[in-house]
């Protein structure tokens, strides 16, 4: 995205470890960058992507892919992959995230402990 000021302070490794900035300097880098954003305010403009939108997602098991072709409009399209097709972001992004909700159920179980 042109024009749009980030800090990065941290860089994923794995789902459980980052490499981190330390503190004072993460701090003096997002004021840095908030400074140079506020000034540059008037380059920035709304980011606005047509529709339809189109979602590809690949998870880490076969099960969690498969629960969530419980929503009508989603594709499996290979064992850990679904795809599903939205008229707009804010509806695509809605969907994504009840995919996400289902395949954490498929992960960890209806009450969040698989042997509960």
């Amino acid at each position: 995205m042109p024009n749009v000021e980030a800090a990065i302070v941290k860089k994923g490794i794995d789902r459980f470890s980052a490499e981190l900035v330390h503190p004072k300097v993460a701090q003096q880098l997002i004021k840095e960058k908030f400074e140079t954003a506020v000034k540059n305010i008037a380059k920035v403009s709304p980011l606005k992507i047509d529709g339809p939108i189109t979602f590809e997602i690949e998870f880490k098991g076969t099960s969690q892919a498969l629960m969530t072709t419980s929503i009508p409009s989603v594709t499996q399209i290979s064992p850990k992959r679904i795809t599903f097709t939205c008229d707009d972001m804010v509806t695509a992004y809605k969907h994504m995230w009840g995919c996400v909700i289902i395949t954490m159920t498929a992960t960890n179980g209806v009450l969040g402990h698989v042997n509960a």
